[in-house]
């Protein structure tokens, strides 16, 4: 098996969902894109060499989507660095979802040596990292680093192991590789709190050396049809080519995040490690 190559990074952080209690509000995700991020990107990076700004566009409302997460009774999936997502919109018709198996660790070598095939000839493999705040705020910026291999294909709701494997077959020795002692294949799969997922993207900035990163705000209403969202994330992510980032971009790009971590201080989200933490059947730590 090769490798795989770091094809993105992305940065996260999470805030205080009470900020977007009225998402449904015309223009406050503009606003907060407007009013708050613009200019901390201007005032934390340096000026483009035509003096061009390098923030471009607009947070707009790009998809509704319901999602929820499964995992074993024990939480075998979570314990061991899994995490199972189902994702479908709202006009899905044909009672298949997005079915996302993804693997995450701090350790560069675990993750890129775990293969993680799907059964379907057409299987959406991506390597990348996450990036965040350290788990414990300490009221500095600071960042964290998880490797995140993911699988994701078209398929219907696997109700247990044995559906689990037949959907992604190289995950069962994965699990064995990780630690994870596996007692019944036909153990049910349960599910966490249903979600209904609104994001907005269009809005963006430059780190230059043709190197953009894309913002999204994702908000996350849990089981509940208040229109107050349970979580909150902002973030942008950045492709990378040959999975390397010149450093000096690199640099750019933790400047915006830990100015960010700042200027967002006063609504941090402190309580919750990540949205998936928030969504897994079973609390078993860092998932």
């Amino acid at each position: 098996m090769t490798a795989p190559v770091l094809t993105g990074r992305e940065y996260k952080l999470l805030l205080d969902p009470r900020k977007f209690a009225k998402r449904y509000a015309p223009g406050e995700e503009a606003d907060f894109w407007q009013d708050r991020l613009t200019g901390l990107i201007a005032s934390s990076l340096d000026a483009t060499p035509s003096g061009k700004p390098r923030h471009s566009g607009q947070l707009e409302e790009d998809k509704q989507r319901n999602i929820h997460f499964l995992d074993t009774g024990e939480g075998l999936l979570a314990t061991h660095g899994f995490c199972l997502r189902l994702r479908r919109t709202a006009a899905a018709e044909d009672g298949k979802s997005q079915v996302t198996l993804k693997f995450r660790s701090p350790d560069y070598f675990i993750a890129s040596g775990l293969d993680l095939p799907g059964s379907k000839p057409k299987v959406e493999t991506k390597f990348e990292e996450d990036i965040a705040p350290l788990a414990v705020f300490a009221g500095q910026p600071s960042i964290r680093s998880r490797y995140a291999l993911s699988a994701m294909q078209k398929a219907a709701e696997p109700e247990t192991l044995a559906d689990l494997w037949a959907r992604f077959p190289k995950l069962k020795t994965a699990l064995k590789q990780l630690g994870g002692g596996i007692t019944s294949e036909n153990q049910p799969l349960v599910s966490g709190p249903l979600i209904s997922e609104i994001t907005f993207s269009g809005a963006a900035v430059d780190f230059g050396g043709g190197i953009k990163a894309n913002f999204a705000l994702s908000l996350w209403n849990m089981g509940k049809s208040d229109g107050k969202p349970r979580a909150a994330e902002i973030s942008f992510a950045v492709k990378l080519t040959e999975g390397t980032m010149p450093p000096i971009l690199a640099n750019r790009a933790l400047r915006l995040f830990t100015s960010m971590q700042s200027e967002f201080a006063a609504i941090r989200e402190t309580r919750e490690l990540s949205k998936t933490a928030l969504a897994i059947p079973v609390r078993t730590g860092d998932p």
